[in-house]
């Protein structure tokens, strides 16, 4: 006994029917089913959406949404960075605020002290770290007035041999730069020349 495949049979197998010729024009006119129908009889074809739809190309529309992607990782990354250094900045401002209260305890302190020395030695390695970050103080006293550098906090008349419209006679708080920024303003005193 051998086995034989059995095969679904599929419409091409099928027998396909076709209508009896008859006179032309009755079967469209009788409304038999089965009649071919003609050019007069066929309904216009349905309008295809996708045939209708204007064209696109897609491989511009690929080039145009990878640059919107470039420009927003860019724009992402900016703002990272603005956001980072903003941060370190508000971080070193903190550290300043150490630094002067070690030099008011240090100009406090004797300098026979033995505790002189540890809170010079914190200073100087306070001091170091923030050079190593790229701050270092704004150099005010005996300057013209920057108010670019400089916060006055109280003016005076000037000597009449000053020649300088505007001089910082002292600094009352050390200003601090990082890199070519302001960090803090040096807080000081200028003398004014009357005119």
């Amino acid at each position: 006994m051998t086995k034989r495949k059995i095969t679904p049979k599929t419409d091409a197998d099928m027998p396909v029917e076709m209508p009896e010729a008859t006179p032309e024009g009755s079967a469209s006119e009788t409304g038999r089913e089965g009649a071919a129908p003609t050019p007069e009889t066929q309904s216009a074809p349905a309008s295809d959406p996708v045939a209708s739809a204007p064209q696109v190309d897609w491989q511009s529309e690929a080039l145009r949404l990878q640059a919107e992607m470039q420009t927003y990782r860019r724009r992402q990354e900016q703002r990272a960075d603005f956001l980072i250094q903003e941060e370190r900045q508000k971080l070193l401002r903190k550290f300043l605020d150490v630094a002067d209260n070690l030099e008011k305890a240090l100009n406090l302190i004797k300098p026979d002290d033995p505790v002189h020395r540890g809170v010079k030695t914190t200073h100087d390695a306070l001091m170091n770290l923030l050079r190593a970050e790229g701050v270092t103080p704004i150099e005010a006293k005996g300057r013209p007035f920057d108010p670019a550098w400089h916060e006055a906090v109280t003016m005076l008349p000037a000597p009449a041999e000053q020649e300088e419209e505007l001089l910082v006679l002292d600094e009352i708080q050390r200003g601090y730069r990082l890199n070519d920024q302001v960090l803090r303003p040096a807080r000081v005193v200028v003398s004014q020349k009357m005119t």
